[in-house]
C-alpha cells in the first residue's frame, strides 16, 4: 500500500504538503499497469479506484486475491473504462467478477483474460454481461471445444476473438493444440458468419455450427 500511495501522490495537484494528505486527489490518471508481482488485494483496487475515477486502460495481472466485493466497490468508479487485461483469477469470484465489470463498465470496448477457463459455463458468463466488447483477448486460456462454440453461438455482434498462447483441450481435459490466430465475425442478416483472419482468403465465413470443429482440424 505505501508504493501504491507513494505513486499516486506523485501526481497530486496542490502543494508539497498535499502529497502527504491521503485525501488528496491525482491529476487524471487515465492509464495505469500494476506490476503482476505484487501481493494485491481489494484494498489496494478500491485505493486506486476512488482516487482514479477516470481510467479507461488498465493492467492487472495479479488478480488472485481480488474479490468479488472489492471488484464491485472498484468498479463503481470507473464508467469510462475502454481496456482492462486482467487475470489469473480466484474462480470462486470470477461470475461476479465478469458481471460487476459489464454493469458498470458500459464503454468497455477491449478485455485480455490471463489463464482463463472457457468452458461453456465462463462462454455464457462473457456473452451475458460484457455486452459491449469489439475484442477479446484469451492468452494462457484452456478452452473447450464445447465452451468456444458457445461463445460463437450465443455471440450476436461484431467481435474478434484473439487466442493467444492458449490451448484447445479435448472431451479428456488433455491439450490437444495450441492455437494463435484471430477469430472475427460478421451479421448477414439475421445470420451470424465466423473467419479465421489468417485464413480468409482461403476459408469460407461459416456459421458458429461446426467452427470449432474446423478450428481443431486446421491446427492438428
Amino acid at each position: 500500500m505505501t508504493l501504491i500511495v507513494g505513486l499516486l501522490h506523485a501526481f497530486t495537484f496542490g502543494s508539497e504538503n498535499d502529497s502527504h494528505n491521503s485525501a488528496a486527489r491525482p491529476a487524471s490518471i487515465t492509464d495505469i499497469n500494476i506490476c503482476a508481482a505484487l501481493p494485491f488485494h481489494d484494498r489496494h483496487l478500491v485505493y486506486i479506484a476512488e482516487r482514479c475515477p477516470e481510467l479507461t486502460d488498465i493492467q492487472l495481472p495479479c488478480m488472485k486475491n481480488i474479490t468479488g466485493k472489492g471488484m464491485s466497490r472498484a468498479m463503481r468508479c470507473w464508467s469510462c473504462m475502454d481496456r482492462m487485461m486482467c487475470g489469473p483469477f480466484n474462480n470462486l469470484h470470477l461470475p461476479r467478477i465478469i458481471q460487476e465489470i459489464g454493469v458498470n463498465c458500459k464503454n468497455l470496448h477491449s478485455i485480455q483474460l490471463n489463464n482463463f477457463e472457457l468452458q461453456w459455463q465462463s462462454a455464457e458468463l462473457i456473452v451475458q454481461n460484457l455486452k459491449s466488447l469489439k475484442m477479446l483477448t484469451l492468452y494462457r486460456a484452456k478452452i473447450s471445444n464445447y465452451g468456444l462454440f458457445i461463445f460463437l453461438s450465443r455471440r450476436k455482434k461484431p467481435i474478434t476473438l484473439h487466442l493467444y498462447s492458449s490451448s484447445c483441450i479435448d472431451d479428456k481435459d488433455e491439450d490437444a493444440v495450441k492455437p494463435d490466430f484471430m477469430i472475427w465475425n460478421v451479421q448477414e442478416g439475421r445470420r451470424t458468419r465466423w473467419g479465421l483472419e489468417i485464413y480468409r482468403d482461403m476459408l469460407e465465413p461459416k456459421t458458429s455450427k461446426g467452427f470449432a470443429d474446423v478450428i481443431w482440424k486446421l491446427h492438428k
